[in-house]
């Protein structure tokens, strides 16, 4: 018994050990501070999105744990690595294109449950986006003229998701 609760003590320390070496929790000093698409959408994905899409992640108090540091860490690395907002002024310069394939993704993954991701929501429910909320941004994106119902160059999608 004795053992196998040192084995237990023996095998979390390395977990935990392992997630504070692989991932860090400190954010990168670079935040976008303009606007993405208007107000209203900027919001929802500031509290929908952001924690795993930009340089502004909120690291709660179990991200300290062993195994939730390692998944956290996992879901902030991949989640800015495809897509992070905090470069949103750079990814606009320099590949514009590459924006309207971004919003159809992003529409995609709201519309198809998923994201956010199911993991994040059990403890962030208040991050789930509704189909108003998903409404709004179509609206929003409707009025800023960015049509995602159209294949860009760069899209490599294929043409069976239309929005309404």
């Amino acid at each position: 018994m004795k053992r196998n609760l040192l084995r237990l003590l023996a095998v979390t320390a390395i977990v935990w050990l392992a997630g504070e070496i692989i991932y860090t929790r400190e954010n990168p000093e670079k935040k976008y501070t303009g606007v993405i698409l208007d107000e209203t959408t900027d919001k929802l994905l500031k509290k929908s999105c952001f924690d795993c899409h930009s340089n502004e992640t909120v690291y709660p108090w179990y991200s300290r744990l062993p195994g939730f540091s390692i998944v956290m860490g996992h879901h902030v690395v991949k989640g800015r690595d495809h897509l992070n907002f905090s470069n949103w002024d750079v990814i606009k310069e320099k590949n514009p294109e590459k924006i309207v394939k971004l919003w159809k993704e992003i529409v995609e993954e709201i519309d198809e449950g998923e994201m956010p991701v199911a993991s994040y929501l059990m403890l962030h429910s208040d991050a789930k986006v509704s189909k108003a909320d998903l409404d709004a941004i179509r609206q929003s994106l409707v009025d800023n003229k960015i049509d995602i119902t159209k294949k860009g160059k760069h899209d490599d999608d294929d043409d069976d998701h239309h929005d309404d």
